[in-house]
């Protein structure tokens, strides 16, 4: 019923508690149709813990209704505070409306939709159990007042999600604070009491299971991008030994591995080696080490298609001891807690498995690790990745998104301070059991004998946080949303 009403351009109003743990993120995704999991979705904090102030109206309000927004919430009897909400699929809207304390991390009214959907989910953290407000009650009559005239737009991309400012450690340390004042809420209290609305009318009724409903139709497909090569970030200088640990973590989004496996005698090259020059040109056409070379020129992907020589693809003498044929292993000498894994494959359709390696992966001489994994040391269960997700980007280019799953997958959990305890050589448990050494990427093998073109991949990116780093500065050009191949990521 929800769902349908949400195809028919309608609005559904949720507000939630800690009666009903996960209700409100799964009535939302159910009734979108979003596929995949939530990347984050946390709550924060309420009033009744400490003062918040009024809430204030967001630029991004006006991308989802163009109205007269109120520019004030008041702080009433009883404000919840979510971080914003962003789910992982690539066709999922999200609004932030309003925030506190200056933090566009911190909403109090976001929205929801969905591409090519006519309608959304408005989430207010305002139950009115302190009675009307002005603001608030302004806000939803012309809400709701829009959608009876038919204002809202159906989202035609989801650009608007990879330009919002994330600041996901802010979200972190307070989700950490909300541990400390209730320990049981703090994994609970995103979600509850679920609201279905066709218009307001006081507090609302129960939930209502949602019917099983067949999918909605496939909205219209958005035309690729016109794309320019796009110059990568200077090759930052080597790093200097440092124990650095005053950060417990840093978040990075489209970086590049640090390493690649090497020959036989050198299991890996790290980007910022004092002979990397020398051994790309070892094999300058089509050699791995492009995929960590901070200063390549990234590869022509408009037609006609061609092959790259700054792209990889498996040749005679390319295999990787260890690992399967025609396999890409690329390496990180911090512990690393992944979300996605980014790759841009040209000319033709060749990549099959995305999988990882535990931290550490080979020898990392400066903390003592001498450890190296090899493919036997990878579990088919958790650690392999098939099922991949892929989109053109041009007739010549394709990328591809693979989302890590629990129970490798990273959760917003405290990162303790480093220590005598803690740190890279020794890490907490629940990070240990995530962190991330390696990850390899194996392509298919061209049929013998066969003219047909022969896949590459020209880039790879990573999107997760780095624990404990100890040279911050190292990530600095990822730490904000970055734009490559001239696409919103």
């Amino acid at each position: 019923m929800l769902r349908q009403l949400l195809q028919s351009g309608g609005l559904v109003i949720v507000h939630d508690s800690s009666r009903r743990p996960e209700a409100t993120q799964g009535l939302i995704a159910e009734i979108l149709g979003y596929q995949g999991d939530w990347q984050h979705c946390e709550a924060l904090t309420d009033n009744s813990r400490r003062t918040l102030g009024e809430g204030a109206l967001t630029s991004q309000a006006r991308e989802f209704l163009d109205l007269a927004w109120p520019p004030r919430l008041e702080d009433a009897r009883l404000v919840q505070v979510h971080s914003w909400c962003k789910h992982e699929d690539a066709d999922a809207v999200s609004y932030p409306l309003y925030t506190v304390g200056g933090d566009p991390m911190k909403t109090v009214a976001q929205a929801f939709s969905r591409v090519g959907t006519p309608g959304a989910v408005l989430w207010l953290g305002y139950s009115w159990q302190a009675g009307p407000q002005e603001g608030w009650g302004a806000m939803l009559d012309r809400v709701i007042t829009a959608f009876h005239k038919g204002s809202f737009r159906a989202p035609s991309d989801a650009s608007l999600m990879e330009n919002y400012p994330l600041r996901l450690d802010a979200v972190i340390d307070s989700v950490a604070s909300l541990a400390e004042d209730t320990a049981e809420i703090v994994r609970r209290y995103m979600s509850a009491i679920v609201v279905g609305s066709y218009g307001y009318g006081g507090y609302p009724p129960a939930y209502i299971p949602v019917p099983s409903y067949p999918p909605p139709p496939t909205p219209f497909p958005q035309s690729p991008p016109t794309l320019a090569p796009l110059a990568p970030p200077r090759r930052p200088q080597p790093p200097k030994p440092t124990n650095d640990t005053s950060k417990r973590f840093l978040w990075y989004r489209y970086m590049p591995a640090q390493g690649v496996q090497g020959g036989s005698n050198r299991p890996v090259v790290w980007y910022d080696d004092a002979d990397f020059g020398s051994q790309l040109n070892l094999h300058y056409n089509n050699s791995n080490l492009w995929l960590v070379e901070r200063e390549k020129q990234i590869c022509d992907l408009e037609s006609p298609c061609r092959m790259c020589k700054r792209a990889w693809n498996p040749y005679n003498g390319s295999d990787a001891p260890g690992f399967p044929s025609n396999t890409l292993v690329l390496y990180f000498r911090e512990p690393m807690l992944l979300k996605r894994v980014v790759i841009l494959e040209l000319v033709a359709r060749g990549v099959e498995e995305v999988f990882l390696l535990d931290w550490p992966a080979v020898p990392i001489p400066e903390l003592g690790l001498n450890v190296t994994r090899l493919y036997d040391s990878v579990n088919q269960t958790t650690d392999v990745y098939t099922s991949l997700r892929r989109r053109a980007v041009t007739d010549c280019a394709s990328r591809i998104d693979a989302y890590v799953k629990p129970p490798r997958s990273d959760e917003l959990q405290i990162v303790p301070p480093a220590g005598s305890t803690y740190n890279q050589t020794h890490l907490p448990a629940f990070f240990g059991e995530r962190a991330v050494g390696g990850v390899g990427i194996r392509m298919r093998a061209p049929p013998a004998g066969t003219r047909r073109p022969v896949p590459q991949i020209a880039d790879v990116r990573f999107v997760g946080r780095v624990l404990y780093p100890r040279q911050p500065s190292e990530y600095g050009p990822y730490l904000r949303p970055r734009q490559l191949w001239n696409e919103d990521w």
